[in-house]
């Protein structure tokens, strides 16, 4: 019964001696999974300071390359602004100096148009005066001379003859109404004076 009673209590001491083993292991593994969960808390904490630190540096570098870039766009614009302002200062002055060119020529155009005006009208007046160098009996007739051939145009000739014409006419002078000879002391007629200024009319 002794021996029966040692061995039941080697057996139980074995048992006990496994349970405090098993229990020592749990508690180990407890520890070691509670230090494995700390680290790995404290690994997330780490990547998420890391990946706060890594934002901010990017943020950081794209506000510097922002700003420089933004520096760099309104300091291309100011120069192009410049630029601009400059070719439309120099493209107005161009354009004052071109109508100051042109009222330049416009003016040398009138003058040059009234001295070949004068030229033309003093060219026209001697062609016309050799013309009616040859009529001086009908100029005289219309109370002209050959003096006057160089001044006489439509106008002055349509003067002439009305003047003459008015001492001429057959209610003023009768005796006018001959047969366009003249009456018997040679006078001229109405008729005279509109053969004289017809041909003249034609050698203007």
């Amino acid at each position: 019964a002794e021996a029966a009673a040692e061995a039941e209590a080697e057996v139980a001491a074995e048992r006990l001696a496994d349970e405090v083993a098993e229990a020592e292991m749990v508690e180990t593994l407890a520890a070691a999974e509670a230090e494995a969960e700390a680290e790995r808390a404290e690994a997330a904490v780490a990547r998420e300071e890391i990946a706060a630190e890594v934002s901010s540096a990017v943020s950081s570098a794209v506000v510097g390359v922002g700003a420089f870039a933004v520096d760099a766009v309104l300091s291309y614009a100011a120069a192009v602004a410049d630029e601009a302002a400059s070719r439309q200062e120099e493209g107005s002055r161009r354009r004052q100096e071109i109508e100051k060119l042109r009222s330049s020529a416009a003016g040398l155009r009138q003058t040059l148009g009234k001295v070949l005006g004068k030229e033309q009208k003093v060219a026209e007046g001697r062609e016309r005066a050799t013309r009616l160098a040859h009529c001086a009996p009908e100029l005289q007739l219309l109370g002209l001379s050959a003096s006057d051939a160089a001044d006489v145009d439509e106008k002055v000739l349509r003067r002439a003859f009305r003047h003459a014409s008015k001492a001429l006419h057959p209610d003023v002078a009768p005796q006018a109404e001959g047969d366009g000879d003249g009456d018997g002391d040679g006078a001229p007629t109405i008729y005279d004076l509109n053969r004289a200024y017809e041909m003249l009319r034609l050698m203007l």
